[in-house]
């Protein structure tokens, strides 16, 4: 038996594994029951270490106690009545009290405390059973505790739950729940509990804060993964965090650079360095640091990055080094594009050769280039004196105006008109002004700029084109001469009065309100259409010019003759869109013209009967065949035709022809008509008859376009002819053609001294002299000629 069991006549068990104040519960008990030896042991029990929440208080010079841990050996000492551990208990902080299986109070060790923090008397307490005051929603859980420990499975426990105070409110309470049912001694269920709320109260707080700031790193963290800035953390300049964007930035995963070095996104240890050092010294002057540097993505590519560090504790910066870091690249490209652009526009602003200004949203200048001082003679700072009023004209001014306000109201970003400003020295200069609205990045107006082309040079121009567009116009109006347009469709545009009054009194002509050409109808009563009418198939055809007579019928039964004449008209692509046309009345002058016509044809007939009668008396004086001119004329022209000579320049090869030894009048007949052969000084004078045709021929304008044949048809191919000794092409084409249907003639007909010579024997001849004396081609052209006329004969 030990001292416990001894003094005090309570089991050792009774003490160990329960909480103290149940061994008070115990003492109390057998004070009540008569124990009185309990209190003579009280002194002589050692208490050596009690822990716990509370510790050991003196009063009154006695060692007391409260509630300890339930697995510490319990001491007693200095005890000494039973009144004194009842005011222990009373004092106590924590309720006392033992449940019976039901939960209701057996026994109430300190009713203070039950009043102090429930508000309970004492009267109040007796037979009150626990879950009168347990919250609805925590009267289960401890339902289940009582009944575990009624089954004997749970020995101790401490629960928390919430109790009705006797004013109706809540309040948290902390139970130690011990099961001493099978205790004889005290055959209950020991509650020892304590007013918790303010502890639950700051734990929830505590929670609450703990919980906001769990909210707060998540959402920091969101906002890390997310952020369209990198952030990042370093140690010594060694990479502990980088959020995804550093990562998209650089082009490394992230752990390929947690843990590196900050020199792995440095192109060099220059750029590292000056980034270290720059970024402290700003850190240590100011708290914070900001360096505009280079990094190098994975790639080998670089970007411009702007870097903001600051440190995790301004007093110990081992503990890292935040930094954001903010790509610039595409704005440092913008921003060199935008100084590119600006100084492009600097040059442009004052090399360009069109005045240039910018002015306020009030009207007054704020600058100008050299090219518009020049232009209005003001130096910049007298510009810059006046606004667009002070240097408008009158008459501009408030179409100006009315457009500037559009302008400035939103209606339009820019206008463009033509306006004169003052020269300084007062006299106005005409350009054309094109106002552009500038706006900030938000779209506010900032400024307005001007562009001045000076234009009087064109206005000139212009004005004098105006005045000769109403000379031209004078002109159309007044001129004895029909004038009218037609569109492609056929429709007459315009019709000056000369032309309505060349078609009044015309039956048929067709002409609708001077508009629309409706066709007439030909005094041999056949009707020309508008598309058969020659301003209409110029338009048609495209033909560059158009020149046609038209015979009308007048009301009268007179008839008018109409010179049209016109070209078309081309719009700015090229296309016909109409033809333009003078018409003239040219009845009289035709009617002169047939008349002189016929009087030029019976003269014609005349000059050709005089030549007719000249090229017989040759023949008569030369006793030529009969018929040789005529022979050789037919031939002549024959040839001619193949050789692809017109026919008005065959008329001139006719009489040619016809004429070809007119020059022969001038030739003594004493050599002319010599029987025998002439002597050398006779031939002299013979060789002279070419040029006595020119002599006599070249004098008449009639007949100098026929010379060729009187002239040259003596020359020979090799240069041996006469009387120039023309060679080869350089003799003329007619004469060459001309000297072999000569030889032809000349050789197939008799003569008194011989007979004509048979066609082969001539052909004969003639291939011989062809490339000699005569023309090859010729040669070859007339043989062709003279056999196609034999198959035909034959």
């Amino acid at each position: 038996m030990n001292s416990i069991d001894r003094y005090s006549g309570f089991a050792f068990e009774v003490f160990w594994g329960n909480h103290i104040v149940s061994a008070n519960m115990l003492i109390l008990k057998s004070l009540n029951e008569g124990k009185s030896d309990a209190l003579t042991l009280l002194p002589k029990i050692d208490l050596s270490w009690l822990g716990g929440p509370n510790m050991i208080k003196k009063i009154n010079g006695l060692n007391t106690f409260a509630a300890i841990p339930n697995d510490n050996l319990l001491h007693f000492k200095g005890f000494e009545s039973e009144e004194r551990i009842r005011v222990l208990l009373e004092n106590s902080n924590d309720m006392i009290s033992v449940l019976d299986i039901t939960g209701k109070r057996k026994y109430v060790a300190n009713s203070n405390s039950y009043k102090r923090i429930l508000g309970y008397e004492a009267e109040q307490l007796k037979d009150q059973n626990v879950f009168d005051i347990v919250h609805p929603d925590d009267a289960q859980s401890l339902q289940t505790l009582l009944n575990e420990m009624i089954d004997g499975k749970t020995p101790h426990k401490t629960v928390v739950f919430r109790a009705k105070r006797n004013d109706d409110s809540w309040i948290y309470l902390e139970a130690d729940v011990n099961n001493l049912l099978g205790n004889p001694l005290v055959e209950g269920i020991v509650v020892i509990a304590r007013d918790i709320t303010d502890r639950v109260k700051a734990e929830a707080q505590r929670e609450d804060a703990i919980a906001s700031l769990r909210e707060s790193e998540d959402r920091m963290q969101s906002i890390f993964r997310v952020a369209p800035t990198g952030i990042g953390l370093v140690k010594d300049r060694v990479l502990f965090y980088v959020n995804p964007k550093i990562c998209e930035m650089v082009g490394y995963q992230q752990d390929e650079l947690i843990g590196q070095s900050a020199r792995i996104l440095y192109p060099t240890q220059e750029e590292f360095e000056f980034v270290g050092r720059e970024k402290y010294r700003q850190i240590a002057e100011h708290d914070s640091g900001r360096v505009e540097t280079v990094w190098q993505r994975k790639d080998g590519s670089l970007i411009n990055v702007i870097l903001a560090s600051t440190p995790i504790d301004l007093n110990d910066w081992s503990k890292g080094i935040t930094f954001t870091a903010l790509d610039i690249t595409d704005r440092k490209m913008a921003e060199k594009a935008l100084q590119e652009s600006e100084e492009k526009f600097r040059k442009i602003f004052e090399t360009s050769e069109i005045g240039i200004s910018t002015n306020d949203l009030d009207g007054r200048f704020t600058n100008g280039n050299l090219a518009l001082l020049k232009m209005l003679g003001y130096s910049l700072e007298e510009y810059c004196s006046l606004t667009i009023k002070d240097i408008s004209h009158p008459e501009d001014e408030a179409l100006d105006l009315l457009l500037y306000l559009e302008m400035l109201d939103g209606k339009k970003d820019f206008y463009t008109i033509e306006k004169r400003n003052r020269h300084k020295n007062g006299h106005y200069i005409w350009g054309q002004l094109t106002s552009v609205l500038v706006r900030d990045g938000n779209g506010a107006p900032q400024y307005v700029m001007g562009m001045f082309e000076d234009i009087s040079k064109r206005k000139e121009t212009e004005e004098t084109l105006h005045e000769r567009e109403k000379f031209i116009q004078t002109i159309i109006d007044t001129v004895p001469v029909g004038i009218f347009t037609v569109n492609k469709a056929g429709i007459i545009d315009f019709l000056n009065p000369a032309g309505q009054k060349i078609w009044q009194g015309v039956r048929y002509v067709g002409v609708d309100k001077l508009t629309e050409y409706k066709g007439w109808r030909l005094s041999n009563g056949s009707r020309v259409e508008a598309h058969e009418w020659g301003s209409a198939k110029a338009v048609m055809r495209g033909e560059t010019t158009l020149d046609e007579e038209i015979e009308i019928e007048a009301f009268d039964g007179a008839h008018k003759i109409i010179s049209n004449s016109g070209i078309p008209l081309y719009d700015d692509d090229g296309n016909i869109n109409g033809a333009v046309a003078i018409l003239q009345d040219i009845t009289e002058r035709k009617k002169s013209e047939r008349a002189l016509q016929q009087y030029s044809e019976e003269l014609k007939a005349a000059y050709d009967a005089t030549l007719k009668g000249w090229s017989n008396a040759l023949e008569l004086r030369e006793h030529e065949t009969a018929g040789h001119s005529q022979r050789v004329v037919d031939l002549t022209i024959e040839m001619a035709r193949r050789f692809g000579f017109s026919e008005e320049e065959i008329v001139h090869i006719q009489r040619g022809a016809l004429l070809h030894d007119i020059g022969k009048m001038g030739i003594p007949d004493s050599i002319l008509l010599k029987p025998g052969p002439l002597t050398e000084d006779e031939w002299v004078v013979m060789r002279q008859h070419p040029v006595y045709a020119k002599q006599l021929l070249i004098g008449i304008p009639y007949l100098a376009p026929a010379l060729e044949i009187p002239f040259s048809h003596h020359e020979r191919w090799d240069g041996s002819g006469y009387p120039l000794g023309l060679k080869g092409e350089k003799i003329p084409l007619s004469a060459r053609i001309f000297a072999v249907i000569d030889i032809w003639d000349a050789l197939g007909s008799d003569r008194p001294y011989r007979k004509g010579w048979p066609d082969h024997e001539i052909l004969r001849y003639l291939k011989e002299k062809s490339g000699v004396l005569l023309d090859p081609e010729v040669v070859k052209v007339f043989i062709e000629l003279i056999n196609g006329r034999s198959a035909n004969q034959g």
